[in-house]
């Protein structure tokens, strides 16, 4: 322990050399064993060198004879030596355990490391067995046998620290404590197999009382608890320690190095807590020395290592733990416990939330039902000015329950870059979104801030998805207002996505999930701006018949109606005609709707959205089979298109449907012509694309029903190429277009014949 004596002096020597202990005791003392008749056996070794016995009163008195003491060196030199692979090694490690011992005075280490270091191996020799005979003749001072059980079957153990560091004792855990019985059994376990492990969660699950219970619980496993609460960073930690033997003249690098060197001779039978140790890697330049550190160490942690083992402390998942919580800090927890559970289930079991709601309903105004429904309508700021005093991190604190909980996650201390991220990530469903998908709705530059969050701990990451919990989500929501102004930069990419009608999105549906979950929860800071993204999202939805999105922001337009300029109330009349005739299959209603929007646009103000409403009104009598008028609003359509004068992704919809509409009147070259278009105007925007193949594909139908052959050929060749290069001829995308010709052919009696996509 921390002691130069017999048994540590012993197990220093036989850490380095190649002998058992019987032998080793017996080429030691070979002269006191002759001169008496004396045998060494196994179990009596063991106990002396594991300090469990002292050594034979009889042998310490024999060697303090001068000429006695000659003959223990002799013995040494010659038969144990000889078995030691460094000495050099070995005679550092005698000279730090003199050097640690506080009890030994400093004449006396002065005295007794005047050899080192050692020159040679002579005066290694006198060096080591100098030491030895000191550590024989001091009195003994008796072991823990249970940690000396479990620690020494290596012949590791540490010093005692308690004489030499102050202000290091653990604190006891709160008097509440309760419901982590199993947690602090995995730890435990973990501990045993890991010398490292951080201890992570959110902000207010109860990381630092966990692991002080934890220190209590098993404290009869270590020799000794070393309990420090981190500040800024390790160096200046362990600089500031107080070491008994430092002197006030002591520069901080003097003291570092000596503390340092102190705590690496620590062995496993040492714990070292480090308390909120919310910092990064990259952060913390001492953290790779730390790691190397031959004890226990625990660190408390909002933020994710790679580096040793991470134990996940969750949300207490007993129900009857929570509210026995909650019982000792609120007196009438038992005759409200069905509204005191929901009020533990509205907080998301969030420890800190609990005792603060519990603490509150005991001192406030508020009644249990008054609580529980301000929570349910925010979990993280129920709006009273009741202040709350906690104990934090050894700290009183008086303040409103959203101060405690804002001050717990201080989001407002983050950069611009790092909240905009948070703030726009309350968006996301609770299963959460791909990393690198959000990363381009939000148009980063790259994925560093976000993986410097989940770093932090403020985000959480199941790769690929990444989400925020539940009261990190809230806080993010009350302290940093996600609005249409400060979400701008996310809303505008979105809406350039969104203006790309012709072109597919595979993640569309993760997409509208995002954009519906904007629309409902940003506030609205900007009503033209809000007024354009969910305009522009409800275009493209409708390229996918997403109904439940398109419903939603039919009902929001309507909500704005009184306001709307009379360009964006045609869009409103537009949509509800979208939603009239593509699910609600009334194509008269759809008409009507139709014409009101057309009627109430101001066409010199935007050519583009006439020409989409004539389109639309086109399109709508196409559905209801009345050809004529729909042929001369689609052509009215393409005219305003063509007055525009932009290339736009909206001209691949008027022209296609303006193809359908001629190949139902029996006029297919001008269907195919309208086809050819929108396959040049894919073609220079995107290349060869999957629309591109579909559109020649398209081509080649109407060709064949026309019956030339050739064409139709050379269109389906050009397609299934496209499909042959983007997926491969034996993919589940090529096999399903070829059916769909094959279907297309036999549907109208015509021979297919496999020739007719001819792969180059």
């Amino acid at each position: 322990m921390d002691r130069c004596d017999f048994s540590s002096v012993c197990r220093t020597i036989l850490d380095s050399a190649t002998l058992n202990q019987v032998d080793f005791l017996e080429i030691l003392f070979e002269d006191y064993a002759r001169a008496n008749l004396f045998f060494f056996n196994a179990g009596l070794s063991n106990r002396w060198l594991r300090g469990l016995k002292p050594l034979s009163s009889a042998i310490i008195k024999y060697y303090k004879a001068d000429d006695k003491a000659d003959n223990l060196m002799k013995n040494f030199s010659k038969s144990i030596i000889p078995c030691i692979s460094d000495y050099d090694n070995l005679t550092k490690a005698l000279h730090d355990l003199v050097l640690n011992d506080v009890s030994i005075s400093d004449d006396s280490k002065k005295e007794l490391l005047g050899y080192y270091p050692c020159d040679s191996k002579s005066e290694a020799v006198e060096f080591i067995c100098n030491i030895l005979i000191f550590a024989m003749s001091r009195p003994f001072v008796t072991r823990d046998t249970k940690i000396i059980e479990k620690h020494t079957s290596s012949g590791a153990l540490s010093p005692i620290v308690s004489e030499r560091i102050f202000g290091a004792d653990i604190p006891a855990p709160c008097k509440h404590f309760s419901g982590r019985n199993k947690e602090l059994a995995e730890l435990h376990d973990i501990l045993s197999e890991n010398d490292k492990v951080f201890v992570n969660s959110i902000g207010g699950i109860g990381k630092s009382e966990f692991v002080k219970a934890f220190a209590r619980e098993y404290r009869k496993d270590f020799t000794n608890i070393l309990y420090f609460c981190y500040d800024s960073d390790l160096k200046n930690l362990i600089t500031d320690i107080d070491f008994s033997d430092d002197r006030p003249e002591d520069s901080d690098d003097e003291k570092f190095k000596r503390h340092n060197r102190y705590l690496r001779s620590l062995k496993d039978d040492t714990l070292i807590v480090i308390d909120n140790f919310d910092t990064t890697a990259s952060d913390e330049d001492l953290l790779d020395v730390v790691m190397k550190y031959k004890c226990k160490v625990i660190f408390t942690t909002r933020s994710n290592f790679d580096l040793g083992y991470t134990y996940s402390l969750n949300e207490i998942s007993d129900i009857d733990s929570l509210f026995e919580l909650f019982s000792k800090l609120y007196s009438e927890a038992d005759k409200n416990r069905d509204t005191v559970i929901n009020i533990i289930e509205a907080v998301n079991r969030h420890t800190l939330s609990v005792e603060l709601a519990a603490r509150l309903l005991e001192k406030g105004l508020l009644s249990a039902d008054d609580v529980l429904e301000k929570l349910n309508e925010c979990s993280v700021d129920p709006e009273t000015s009741d202040r709350i005093n906690i104990h934090k991190d050894g700290k009183g604190v008086k303040a409103t329950f959203y101060e405690h909980i804002r001050t717990l996650f201080s989001l407002f201390k983050l950069s611009d870059e790092y909240q905009f991220i948070l703030r726009c990530l309350t968006f996301a469903p609770v299963e959460g979104v791909y990393s690198r998908l959000f990363a381009n709705w939000l148009a980063l530059p790259d994925m560093n801030g976000i993986n410097d969050l989940i770093e932090l701990g403020f985000i959480k990451e199941n790769a690929p998805f990444i989400s925020l919990h539940q009261i990190v989500c809230e806080i993010a929501v009350a302290d940093l207002k996600p609005s249409v102004t400060n979400c701008a930069d996310c809303l505008k990419e979105l809406q350039n996505i969104c203006l790309c009608h012709g072109l597919d999105d595979p993640n569309y549906t993760e997409l509208f999930t995002f954009i519906l979950n904007i629309i409902e929860n940003i506030k609205n800071d900007d009503t033209d701006s809000y007024i354009r993204f969910i305009v522009n999202a409800f275009t493209y939805m409708e390229k996918y018949q997403y109904e439940s999105g398109m419903r939603l922001i039919r009902s929001l337009m309507k909500a704005y109606k009184t306001e709307l300029k009379p360009n964006d109330l045609a869009l409103y009349y537009d949509f509800e005609s979208a939603i009239a005739g593509m699910f609600d299959k009334d194509f008269k209603k759809a008409i009507s709707l139709s014409q009101t929007a057309l009627d109430t646009c101001v066409p010199e103000d935007d050519l583009h959205l006439a020409a989409n409403l004539n389109m639309n009104l086109g399109y709508n009598y196409h559905l209801a089979g009345q050809l004529e008028p729909a042929r001369e609003y689609m052509e009215r359509a393409i005219s305003l298109m063509s007055e525009y004068g932009k290339p736009n992704n909206d001209m691949l919809i008027i022209y296609h449907n303006y193809a359908n509409l001629m190949d139902d009147i029996g006029e297919p070259m001008k269907a195919i012509r309208a086809m050819k278009k929108c396959a040049e105007f894919i073609k220079d925007a995107n290349g060869e694309s999957a629309d591109y193949a579909d559109f020649r594909l398209d081509m080649g139908k109407m060709y064949l029903k026309i019956g030339n052959v050739q064409n139709a050929k050379d269109n389906f060749s050009a397609a299934f190429n496209i499909y042959a290069s983007l997926f491969g001829t034996d993919s589940e995308m090529f096999e399903g277009k070829l059916a769909e010709l094959v279907q297309f052919a036999e549907s109208r009696g015509i021979p297919f014949n496999r020739s007719y996509i001819a792969i180059s």
